[in-house]
């Protein structure tokens, strides 16, 4: 057994959890649902649903920009149970993963920029193409988060009902924006491919750069000192200056504690901004504890 395979490095991996922290899939599922909850209480054979006329991204946006709120609205907004269901099916399971690799927060701040700026994308072309139309759903959040998990895990196979046969993500995705190319075609199909599309271009623009909406956020107003009350078990981590600056032998690194207390402020990291934010050389000192745990033992 490796270091990764220790139970407090597991005990943050995303997905349906009872009790203490929820992941952020979990959350944005719960937040949809209770949105479409309330759409269906408010709703009228006529009118429609009051919640859904409001929460829409409306078309002249452009016109409109004290409006700009609904650039994030829209995307917690669907038209019927079977709209809701398959985004949030998607949101599953293409998040999970992702969620594991940037980490719970980062994957929030990374799906609200894509729903924001696929819904963005979507209302430029909407203007210069003519083809007018309210917007609702989490299609451009889910497909941006669909091409996050083709990038990093290309070769892992999904399936398709009906079809039996094993395919790899990155192929899969790829049909996606094929169709949703085709889509835009149409003019009357009522599906929000430009959404898509400007979903998935957001998603592998911050594959490549990392970069989202929240680095516009001015650091003044950083939100990092703020202690929300969670369900996990509170990390202590202690530095002693003078000591960590010398590099003891291999040999009593192990039983003076200091490798303990270096991996357990790394596995911190990983708990609180994901994998992706350790340096290279903070990963290649999580392979070599690994070994030298693994030796220990045999």
């Amino acid at each position: 057994m490796g270091l990764y395979d220790r139970d407090y490095y597991r005990e943050d991996k995303p997905g349906i959890r009872l009790g203490g922290d929820w992941s952020a899939v979990t959350t944005l599922i719960v937040i949809n649902a209770i949105v479409f909850l309330a759409e269906i209480f408010t709703s009228d054979p006529v009118a429609g649903s009051s919640v859904q006329k409001f929460l829409e991204l409306k078309p002249d946006l452009l016109h409109n920009p004290w409006n700009a709120w609904q650039l994030l609205t829209y995307g917690f907004d669907h038209a019927d149970i079977w709209h809701v269901a398959f985004n949030m099916f998607g949101l599953w399971v293409f998040g999970r993963d992702v969620e594991t690799v940037y980490g719970r927060n980062e994957f929030f701040k990374v799906y609200i920029s894509l729903i924001v700026l696929s819904g963005l994308f979507n209302s430029i072309l909407q203007t210069t193409s003519g083809n007018f139309g309210p917007v609702i759903g989490a299609s451009g959040g889910v497909m941006g988060t669909a091409v996050l998990f083709a990038c990093h895990f290309p070769r892992r196979t999904m399936y398709i009902i009906p079809i039996p046969v094993p395919i790899p993500a990155a192929v899969l995705v790829i049909i996606f924006i094929a169709l949703d190319l085709l889509g835009t075609m149409d003019k009357q199909s009522g599906v929000a491919h430009w959404a898509h599309l400007g979903g998935a271009a957001f998603g592998f623009l911050y594959y490549k750069t990392g970069w989202s909406l929240f680095r516009l956020w001015p650091r003044s107003w950083s939100l990092g000192r703020i202690r929300w009350p969670t369900g996990r078990p509170k990390f202590r981590v202690h530095r002693e200056a003078e000591e960590d600056d010398i590099e003891p032998e291999p040999d009593t690194y192990l039983t003076t504690g200091r490798l303990q207390k270096r991996v357990d402020e790394l596995l911190e990291k990983i708990s609180r901004s994901g994998e992706a934010s350790l340096s290279e050389e903070e990963r290649q000192f999580l392979a070599d504890a690994s070994r030298r745990y693994q030796q220990r033992r045999r």
